[in-house]
């Protein structure tokens, strides 16, 4: 399973825009990196949320519309593989990898990820 990492929820965004900003001011100076917090827990509702696909070709109605995608899991394996995605595309669509912490808890609890199967509509 790949999930995304969610930069726009880390927990301590004040203290890393600061720390950008005075990255941009002072490049060669010797300021302790300032990394930013993911919640885990954030990651993994980030991969169930409901993403909107635009100009979705329907089969079913032959006509292009707007699409909901949602990720869940019909069953529970044993052993479940998690690879966070930790590179993104920069604004010259060069790879860039995130550095970023992750918060792990020592439990985790995914049984909102259960999907109920196909639903009405």
């Amino acid at each position: 399973m790949s999930i995304p990492i969610p930069l726009h929820k880390s927990k301590n965004q004040k203290e890393v825009e600061l720390y950008q900003q005075a990255k941009a001011q002072e490049p060669d100076s010797k300021i302790e990196v300032v990394r930013p917090i993911i919640s885990f827990m954030d990651c993994l509702q980030e991969f169930a949320a409901v993403e909107t696909i635009d100009h979705f070709y329907s089969s079913a109605t032959k006509m292009k519309g707007i699409g909901l995608k949602r990720s869940q899991l019909a069953t529970f394996p044993p052993y479940l593989m998690i690879q966070t995605r930790r590179f993104t595309l920069g604004d010259d669509m060069a790879p860039k990898k995130l550095d970023v912490l992750l918060d792990v808890p020592d439990v985790l609890d995914i049984n909102f990820l259960r999907a109920s199967g196909l639903q009405p509509g």
